[in-house]
């Protein structure tokens, strides 16, 4: 039992100084500067399900104030929720804003299904597709420097690099773990452009490629597959890179509160 013990700790020892190296290999690969000669076109897709008020609104103003030097559109999915206070509120704030679209689900299908109608919607009148959660919060230069990637063509996806609002001793602990998944395993993966997971709360995508793969992955969903993971894979099959961007930055509300939403996937 001892031999087996030192050897799994050697191999974890292994394991977590190649990730610090490699992280730190990407961090200095991130120093070099990414400039885009025109900026593309962007959607920033918001689904929602029994989101409160307060954080809906303050995720839609997030994303309304990004410095952003091109036109971008932000899609809120409402996926059948009960309550329906949160997107009644985003009507009735931004529906003037023609930034702004609300499309909604009559019944609950679920995130993916939610995400997909915000696919179909925006179809290929734009050139990058931007994920987020109903209670992900931006910095103003969050889009900016995710579509910074999209510099190098072979880049297909980017994550960029998501903190949880630190309001207790639990949620402090949860950005710590988000902080070692963003700056240090996700960092690492990027290196070799192969991101196993693109983050749900913050994620940039080529149009072209999503709306190649939309269709055929909607069989994972009834699975409880995720399918902006099966993408992240066709990515790969299209020859892109998935990569992490840690100057991409956004705050998490729900880790904070632990919401149970039962969403389905």
């Amino acid at each position: 039992m001892f031999g087996f013990l030192s050897w799994y700790g050697l191999l974890a020892l292994t394991h977590l100084f190649n990730q610090i190296n490699f992280s730190h290999r990407e961090y200095l690969n991130s120093l070099k500067s990414k400039t885009l000669k025109k900026f593309p076109t962007v959607a920033i897709i918001i689904p929602s399900y029994n989101e409160g008020v307060e954080d809906l609104e303050n995720c839609v103003k997030s994303a309304i104030k990004q410095d952003y030097p091109n036109d971008f559109k932000i899609v809120v999915v409402d996926d059948g929720s009960k309550d329906k206070r949160a997107i009644r509120n985003i009507k009735k704030k931004f529906g003037n804003n023609k930034k702004v679209f609300v499309k909604e689900f009559r019944k609950n299908k679920g995130k993916r299904h939610a995400q997909k109608l915000g696919f179909d919607f925006i179809g290929d009148s734009v050139e990058i597709i931007v994920t987020i959660d109903s209670d992900t919060i931006l910095t103003t230069d969050t889009v900016f420097h995710l579509v910074q990637q999209f510099a190098d063509p072979k880049v297909g996806a980017v994550t960029g690099d998501v903190r949880a609002f630190k309001s207790n001793l639990l949620s402090k602990l949860i950005d710590a773990r988000y902080w070692t998944a963003f700056n240090q395993e996700r960092a690492a993966q990027s290196l070799f452009g192969t991101v196993l997971c693109c983050s749900g709360p913050l994620a940039a995508y080529r149009t072209s490629i999503i709306q190649k793969v939309k269709n055929t992955e909607m069989e994972y969903i009834d699975q409880l597959a995720y399918i902006l993971d099966e993408i992240r894979q066709d990515f790969l099959k299209y020859g892109k890179y998935v990569i992490a961007v840690l100057d991409a930055y956004a705050k998490y509300c729900g880790s904070g509160e632990l919401k149970k939403k039962s969403w389905n996937n």
